[in-house]
């Protein structure tokens, strides 16, 4: 997966005060697993349905409906909505990309922990 940067989205900023939420702050500590980080979304990088598309990390929004995914509990399958006959699926040791679901691919198999936690 890829994190990348991205506008900050006028609706963000309720306060020209607060902070902007990144995955850095000051002085070098990494703050990934702050809360705020579960509002983080994937989706394709590019928005294309096609396959071998690498996977992003990117900042919520009700209207990207590329952002929507489907786990599904009897093949384990995380299907996207937007783009049909697409999973979640991991090639070579760590990327993530869209490709065409194949339920006999263990690189679509995903499963969840107590504390939500997705993994491989």
């Amino acid at each position: 997966m890829i994190f990348r940067w991205s506008k900050i989205q006028g609706f963000s900023i309720s306060n020209q005060a607060v902070p902007i939420q990144t995955p850095t702050m000051a002085g070098g500590l990494y703050a990934i697993n702050r809360l705020y980080f579960d509002e983080l979304c994937l989706e394709p990088a590019d928005g294309k349905p096609t396959a071998n598309r690498d996977i992003i990390f990117t900042i919520c929004s009700d209207d990207r409906q590329e952002q929507n995914w489907e786990y599904d509990q009897q093949t384990l399958q995380l299907k996207s909505e937007f783009f049909s006959g697409k999973c979640l699926s991991v090639v070579g040791d760590s990327n993530v990309m869209l490709a065409q679901c194949d339920t006999s691919n263990p690189s679509q198999k995903w499963t969840f922990n107590q504390e939500v936690e997705l993994f491989d």
